[in-house]
């Protein structure tokens, strides 16, 4: 599994798994499968942390069918190893590095890759793969590549927390007092879906949040100040239109407009000092593209997750299918809960910022008739309060608060 393409086409077919209607448990076991045969794994598990403290294996997989009863032999030490460090581990030869550890002398593990999977800030688990045949068999683009579909993983093991939460609040709101419930519930949706992850692996690329100031995170470095407004503002057109090229002409257009040599000098010049501000010296993440540039496909943006989430919360609620319509939605409302490039003026931010304000009303204003159709009066008023915060004159806000 060398190839560029084979990587793309299992991060593709990991996010499709993990965005399935399956259970959680058949998500995971198709998860390892999947990352097993394409890594070429002979045995891979997905380990999670028990309440009790102990680590149990929950889905499992082998190339050899009847090693399967071997699932609970990984080595217990190296999933300690990664969860107390929260660090990713490959090792190319296990007998070497690690041949104090009883597990792998005796099964002969050669090579390891082991990346965690965490949620509310701590390392709740571990995506594990080794292989007992040849030594160096993984290598440093299989650990990221590894490490991309554990921070996904990380996202839907989160959710489903999330929702086990609510369910209990849920079954105990008529012994809790009314604020309490509110409180509980908001904090649960707050703490389970507001960021990001904090710690994306280099396989994605930079991850550019554009909800509130434009953030710039680039491994362990974040990048917040620029030589000047208007770089910061042109790297946040770009981001903001990632996907597409933007001809010289268009930006400037919008930066500057008195054109000419002297404009497109200027263009140029602000190119070369963005690129030198995020480090991009082998003109990676700022692509020039034809007659214009674009931002490379590894970068991430905020607001392209909240339109998937939005997207998709769109159709779940069009069919019907209420839990994941709300994992969505909320996921969605809590990115954009500040608003789109906060402090910049630019005129071309307005209709963006519009756009996406009325979106994220329009998130709230399903998610609250969710509730009130489940009977859950009290979320569908503090959500509908929210919508009135930004649109004293929604008329639908009103009429739920009414109704609630």
């Amino acid at each position: 599994m060398g190839s560029e393409a084979d990587q793309l086409a299992l991060l593709l077919r990991v996010n499709a798994i993990l965005h399935s209607t399956q259970s959680l448990e058949d998500v995971l076991q198709e998860l390892i499968v999947q990352v097993s045969q394409t890594l070429r794994a002979e045995r891979g598990f997905v380990v999670l942390r028990q309440p009790e403290g102990e680590w149990r294996p929950v889905a499992a997989h082998s190339l050899d069918a009847s090693k399967l009863e071997e699932s609970t032999r990984y080595s217990r030490t190296i999933v300690e190893t990664v969860a107390s460090s929260g660090q990713a581990l490959l090792t190319s030869d296990a007998l070497d590095n690690f041949g104090n550890i009883s597990s792998i002398t005796l099964q002969g593990i050669r090579s390891i890759l082991c990346a965690p999977l965490r949620w509310r800030g701590q390392v709740q688990g571990v995506v594990y793969a080794d292989h007992s045949v040849k030594a160096g068999i993984f290598t440093i683009s299989h650990l990221q590549l590894l490490e991309a579909i554990a921070d996904q993983a990380s996202r839907t093991l989160e959710t489903a927390a999330l929702h086990e939460e609510l369910r209990k609040i849920h079954q105990t709101q008529a012994q809790m007092g009314v604020p309490k419930v509110v409180d509980s519930v908001l904090d649960c949706l707050r703490s389970g879906q507001v960021d990001p992850p904090q710690d994306p692996s280099p396989m994605l690329g930079p991850r550019i949040d554009l909800f509130g100031p434009l953030r710039v995170q680039i491994g362990e470095r974040s990048i917040q100040d620029w030589a000047t407004r208007k770089d910061r503002d042109l790297f946040a057109y770009l981001a903001a239109h990632r996907g597409q090229v933007v001809h010289e002409d268009k930006l400037m257009d919008l930066f500057w407009s008195q054109g000419g040599k002297n404009g497109r000098h200027s263009l140029h010049n602000s190119i070369t000092q963005i690129r030198k501000t995020l480090g991009d010296t082998r003109r990676e993440i700022v692509l020039r593209k034809l007659d214009g540039y674009s931002l490379a496909a590894e970068c991430w943006t905020d607001i392209e997750e909240f339109a998937q989430a939005y997207r998709r919360g769109k159709e779940a609620v069009r069919k019907g299918l209420c839990d994941e319509a709300i994992a969505e939605l909320s996921r969605a409302e809590s990115l954009a809960e500040r608003s789109f490039l906060e402090g910049s003026e630019a005129e071309w931010i307005d209709p963006l910022r519009l756009r996406l304000s009325q979106q994220t009303i329009e998130c709230r204003n399903l998610l609250a008739e969710d509730f009130r159709n489940r009977g859950k009066h009290l979320l569908a008023i503090e959500l509908w309060n929210r919508v009135l915060e930004h649109d004293r004159c929604c008329d639908s806000a009103y009429r739920g608060l009414i109704d609630a």
